[in-house]
């Protein structure tokens, strides 16, 4: 394995629909095992920080909202066939509570 200079990269895939592929590799050194490159925050443009802050900030909302839709369980409540309420019960929630919630609402 050797490096190659772009012309030589041109010539060889050069776009041509004769070429098939070529691989390509990219050095990775010892910071693998760290998480990858770190930049600490001084040096990074604030505006990109903001995003960053912001972005992070909207996934973890939605994280939260999944996981708490994922808990919920719909109860529909029936009486002569007809459905007379529908309540959301919470799976983490004892069995208890529960059955107490739902004789509330009768």
């Amino acid at each position: 394995m050797s490096e190659i200079s772009e012309e030589e990269l041109t010539k060889t895939y050069g776009g041509s629909a004769t070429s098939a592929y070529m691989l390509l590799y990219r050095k990775f050194g010892s910071l693998k095992n760290e998480g990858g490159y770190k930049i600490s925050d001084e040096h990074a443009p604030q505006e990109i920080l903001e995003s960053v802050k912001k972005e992070l900030a909207s996934l973890i909302e939605e994280q939260e909202k999944l996981e708490k839709k994922s808990r919920e369980i719909p109860v529909h409540i029936y009486s002569n066939g007809r459905e007379q309420q529908k309540i959301v019960l919470d799976k983490t929630v004892p069995l208890g509570h529960c059955l107490r919630k739902i004789k509330q609402t009768l």
